[in-house]
């Protein structure tokens, strides 16, 4: 184990060790108990973030795991150390509220064709509700069904969905299309 995995398992230790102390006076090792190792977790994770929190507590295991096999505690305390309770979705952002969304489309002045282009990819994020990242810029010509209103939509993998191509959606390209791309060309 490198030098500064060391350190991080020993300060975990010690800072389990302290806070110990401070709520049962005096540790005698062979007296920690399950509440204990919650009481220290359930303290630690709700100053840290998940990532840091899960380390603590891997850490804090393998302290844990070593007492026994050194005779300091009778039996192992591993079990009694909780899992990181992680939402992967309780980062989530909030989103924009109907008017925002709507002073943001506004403040778009249109006088380029980068300013169309930006519109364009503004209104298909904020009416259908497509990632940015992945869905918005793979987004390809012959993904729009004209005829049908329809807007193919590549997902993770190779998933691909069919949306609704609102009429505001189609506009926004259909301008970036006819007047964006087309004085980008001449300029």
């Amino acid at each position: 184990m490198a030098g500064r995995s060391v350190r991080n398992y020993l300060l975990v230790a010690r800072l389990f060790l302290l806070f110990a102390g401070s709520v049962v006076g005096e540790v005698d090792m062979a007296a920690l108990s399950a509440a204990l190792v919650v009481g220290f977790v359930t303290a630690e994770s709700g100053r840290m973030k998940v990532a840091s929190a899960k380390a603590t507590a891997t850490r804090l295991r393998s302290f844990l795991r070593f007492l026994p096999v050194r005779g300091m505690t009778a039996s192992s305390l591993v079990g009694a150390v909780p899992s990181v309770a992680w939402s992967r979705l309780a980062s989530l952002p909030n989103g924009l509220q109907p008017a925002q969304v709507a002073a943001l489309l506004g403040s778009r002045d249109r006088a380029s064709a980068i300013e169309f282009r930006n519109y364009a990819i503004l209104v298909v994020l904020a009416r259908l509700g497509l990632r940015a990242g992945e869905e918005v810029a793979g987004l390809r010509l012959e993904d729009i069904e004209w005829k049908t209103g329809e807007l193919l939509v590549r997902g993770k993998g190779s998933r691909i969905d069919r949306l609704p191509l609102p009429v505001d959606v189609g506009e926004a390209i259909a301008a970036w299309l006819l007047v964006g791309r087309r004085n980008s060309a001449t300029t």
